[in-house]
C-alpha cells in the first residue's frame, strides 16, 4: 500500500513539475522519458569552444535533504494543503538501525528506496538549477562588458596571427606566379642556360608547398583570439551530479565554485564532495560524467564543400569538373567518449576480466545451460551497445569492450565442457556465408522440444558480433530523437514563451512512461525457472 501510495504522489509531483523542468531543459535524472542520453546531446550540441569543465557532486544526496525547506518550496507550486500534510507525513518516515537495533526517525533526508524520493529531490534541486542559469548568466555578460567585442559583427577581434599568415600565402602566390611569367616569357634561345630555368622550377614547388603548409596551419588556428573570446556557459545536472561546461579562464572557474559552495550551504543547506568537484582542462585532461570521457577535440571540425569548376579547351569547348573544397568551421568541438576506468572497474568487479583487461571465464555460469550463457552475454553486448554506438565520436572505441565480452564468453563455455576455445568454435560455429562476410564469425546453439502429437520445434540462440550488434543499435536512432526534442524546446526557449501557454502546449503532448516486454511468453516457454534469475545472481 505505501508503494501505490509514493506511486500516486509521483503522478500529482509530475503533472506539476514536468513542464517547469522542460523550459529550463538541463535537470535529467529520474525523469519520464528524460535520461543520460539527453544531458549528453545538451553538452554536444551546446558546447562548441569550451575548453573547461567544472564537475561537481553532491556528499549525501538524498541524506542530507531539509525537510522544511522541501515543503517551502513545494508550497510556491501547489496551495492543496491536504496533499501537503500527506507529504508532511510521509517524510517523518522511520527506519530500522543496524548498529543500534532500534527504530529511528531522522530530522533530515529523504527516504531512499522511495518511488517518489528521486522526484523530490529533483524538485529540491530546481532552485540550484534556475540560479546557476541566472548567475552564469549574469556572469557572463559581466565578463563580456569588459573584453573589446567587434561592433560590426558582435564577435571577438580576428586573430593578429591568422592575418600575418594570409599576407605571407599572398606574397608566396605572387612569388609563384612570377616565376612561372618569368620562365616562359624568356624564349629558349635567349634562355642563358637550362640550370636558370630548373632553379625557377625548384623554387617555384618550394613555395607551392609553404603555400599548402601555410593553409593546413591556418585550418587549425582561430580566426579570433583566444583571450579575446565571448565567454559562455553550459550547465546539466543529472540528480546529484551536474558539470558546467565553459571557456572561461582558470580564475573565473574557481571563484565560480567557491561561489556555488557557499550558496549550496546557505540556501539548500547541502555540500559539495571536494573529491568528486574538479575543474578539469579540457584541452590537457579528460571529464567524466555519467559513464561518459568528454575531451576538447584539438583540431578543428572541416566542412567539405563542392565546388564546380568551368574551362574552356582550345576547341572552344565548355569542361567542368567538381573539386573538394575544405572550410574550417567556428570553434572546436566537444567530443565523449566510453569512460574507460569506470568500464574497467565494472568489467573486473563482475568477473569478465582481470586487472591487465584480459578477457577472464565467470565459474558460476558454467554450471547454467549453454544457450542460457550465450543469451545472458548478449544482454551485456547489446545494452553496453546501445548506451554508447550512437553517441560517441568513434564508434570503434566498442571494439576492445565487445571483444571482452565476446571471449569471457566463449572461454566460460569452454571450462563448461571441458575443451578450448578452438574446438569450441568448431563444434558450435554459425554457418551462414552471408553473414560471416557482414558480420564475422560467430557461435550458434540450438534446442530442440518435442510434444505429444511428436512436433518438433527448435530455437537456436547466436553470440552477436561487433559489427551486428553496432548495426543494431544504430537503427535504434537514439540520438537523431533527442536532438529533435532539444532543438523542440530550445525554439520554445527563444520564442518566450509565457508560463500559461507553454502548460496548455505541454498538456497537448503528454509525457507517459512506458514499460512493455513483447517476449514475455517466448521467454516463459525456452527458458527454465532456474535460470531465469538476473544477471547479477542476488
Amino acid at each position: 500500500m505505501d508503494r501505490i501510495i509514493q506511486q500516486g504522489i509521483k503522478v500529482i509531483l509530475e503533472s506539476i513539475y514536468e513542464p517547469w523542468f522542460d523550459k529550463d531543459n538541463v535537470s535529467f535524472g529520474f525523469r519520464a522519458q528524460r535520461g543520460v542520453h539527453n544531458a549528453i546531446t545538451l553538452i554536444t550540441e551546446k558546447s562548441i569552444g569550451l575548453n573547461r569543465a567544472l564537475e561537481g557532486d553532491i556528499e549525501a544526496a538524498y541524506d542530507s535533504i531539509n525537510k522544511d525547506k522541501l515543503i517551502d518550496i513545494l508550497k510556491e507550486r501547489i496551495n492543496d494543503n491536504k496533499f501537503l500534510n500527506l507529504l508532511k507525513e510521509r517524510l517523518q518516515y522511520n527506519f530500522f538501525d543496524t548498529q543500534s537495533k532500534e527504530n529511528v526517525k531522522p530530522e533530515i533526508g529523504v527516504p531512499q528506496g522511495g518511488i517518489d524520493s528521486p522526484y523530490l529531490y529533483n524538485i529540491y534541486m530546481k532552485k540550484f538549477d534556475e540560479w546557476i542559469i541566472e548567475h552564469t548568466n549574469n556572469l557572463s555578460i559581466e565578463i563580456n562588458k569588459k573584453t573589446r567585442i567587434n561592433r560590426n559583427t558582435g564577435k571577438g577581434i580576428i586573430n593578429k596571427s591568422s592575418r600575418v599568415r594570409d599576407k605571407q600565402k599572398t606574397m608566396l602566390i605572387k612569388g609563384c606566379f612570377a616565376i612561372d611569367g618569368l620562365s616562359r616569357a624568356i624564349p629558349c634561345e635567349a634562355r642563358p642556360s637550362n640550370r636558370i630555368s630548373k632553379l625557377n622550377k625548384k623554387e617555384k614547388y618550394l613555395n607551392i608547398k609553404k603555400i599548402r603548409l601555410l593553409n593546413h596551419a591556418s585550418r587549425r588556428m582561430s580566426s579570433t583570439d583566444t583571450s579575446r573570446n565571448i565567454i559562455r556557459f553550459t550547465y546539466a545536472r543529472y540528480a546529484e551530479d551536474w558539470i558546467i561546461l565553459t571557456n572561461a579562464q582558470e580564475n573565473v572557474v574557481k571563484k565560480l565554485k567557491i561561489e556555488i559552495t557557499n550558496w549550496l550551504s546557505n540556501e539548500l543547506i547541502l555540500k559539495l564532495s571536494d573529491k568528486k568537484t574538479l575543474i578539469t582542462n579540457l584541452e590537457k585532461e579528460k571529464a567524466h560524467f555519467l559513464g561518459f570521457e568528454i575531451i576538447y577535440s584539438k583540431t578543428r571540425r572541416l566542412s567539405k564543400k563542392n565546388i564546380s569548376y568551368i574551362k574552356i579547351n582550345k576547341n572552344n569547348e565548355k569542361v567542368q569538373w567538381n573539386k573538394i573544397k575544405l572550410s574550417k568551421t567556428s570553434g572546436c568541438q566537444v567530443r565523449v567518449y566510453p569512460d574507460q576506468e569506470r568500464i574497467i572497474n565494472r568489467f573486473y568487479m563482475k568477473g569478465y576480466c582481470d586487472k591487465k583487461v584480459r578477457p577472464k571465464e565467470i565459474p558460476f555460469l558454467s554450471c547454467l545451460e549453454g544457450f542460457t550463457i550465450i543469451e545472458r552475454y548478449n544482454s551485456v553486448i547489446r545494452g553496453l551497445s546501445n548506451y554508447y554506438a550512437e553517441f560517441v565520436y568513434n564508434k570503434r572505441t566498442l571494439n576492445r569492450w565487445i571483444y571482452v565480452l565476446r571471449y569471457s564468453c566463449f572461454k566460460t563455455l569452454a571450462q563448461k565442457y571441458k575443451t578450448s576455445i578452438k574446438k569450441i568454435f568448431q563444434k558450435y560455429a554459425f554457418k551462414s556465408k552471408f553473414y560471416n562476410i557482414k558480420f564475422g564469425k560467430t557461435i550458434e546453439f540450438k534446442v530442440r522440444s518435442k510434444y505429444k502429437n511428436n512436433t518438433t520445434y527448435e530455437k537456436s540462440w547466436k553470440l552477436v558480433t561487433y559489427l551486428e550488434t553496432l548495426n543494431k543499435s544504430c537503427k535504434l536512432e537514439q540520438k537523431k530523437y533527442h536532438i529533435k526534442t532539444y532543438n523542440f524546446l530550445e525554439s520554445i526557449k527563444k520564442k518566450k514563451v509565457k508560463l500559461d501557454k507553454y502548460l496548455t502546449f505541454w498538456n497537448k503532448n503528454p509525457v507517459y512512461p512506458t514499460v512493455k516486454q513483447d517476449d514475455y511468453v517466448e521467454k516463459i516457454s525456452w527458458v527454465s525457472w532456474r535460470t531465469i534469475a538476473s544477471f547479477e545472481m542476488p
